[in-house]
C-alpha cells in the first residue's frame, strides 16, 4: 500500500480549479505532517493553510513553478492550485541546517497524504 502511494506521488504542476479544496482537506494534510519525524525533535515547522480565492489570488504572482523549465511560467487560469499549505519555521531557526531536511520530509508527507485522498490524479 505504502508502495503504490510512493508510485503515485510525483512534482504536481496542472491542477484541476474547478474542485475547491476546502480548509478541513488542508488541515487534515497538515495534521499528518505534524507526525513526521523532525530533526533534534526541534519542531520547528509552522503550516498555513491557504484556500481562499481572493488570497490565492493575491499571493499567485509571488509563486514559482519548475524553475528549470525556462519556457514554462507555471500553471495557466483553470489549472492552478486551489489549495496551498505554506511551510513556514518558528523565529530564529531560519539558519538551522536541519530545517530544509525537515521541510523534506513534512513536503513529502502531505503529498503521500494528498495521493492517498485522492486530491491529486496521477
Amino acid at each position: 500500500m505504502i508502495r503504490d502511494l510512493v508510485e503515485k506521488s510525483r512534482s504536481y504542476r496542472v491542477f484541476d480549479e474547478s474542485y475547491k479544496l476546502k480548509r478541513n482537506d488542508l488541515v487534515d494534510l497538515i495534521e499528518l505532517a505534524r507526525f513526521s519525524p523532525c530533526g533534534k525533535n526541534g519542531q520547528y515547522l509552522r503550516f498555513i493553510p491557504i484556500y481562499k480565492e481572493d488570497i490565492l489570488k493575491e499571493i499567485y504572482p509571488y509563486l514559482t513553478w519548475a524553475a528549470y523549465l525556462k519556457d514554462w511560467t507555471g500553471p495557466t487560469e483553470g489549472e492552478r492550485p486551489t489549495g496551498i499549505i505554506l511551510i513556514v519555521s518558528k523565529e530564529g531557526t531560519l539558519i538551522d541546517p536541519i530545517l530544509s531536511c525537515d521541510i523534506g520530509i513534512a513536503s513529502q508527507t502531505i503529498m503521500l497524504g494528498a495521493v492517498e485522498k485522492t486530491l491529486v490524479v496521477v
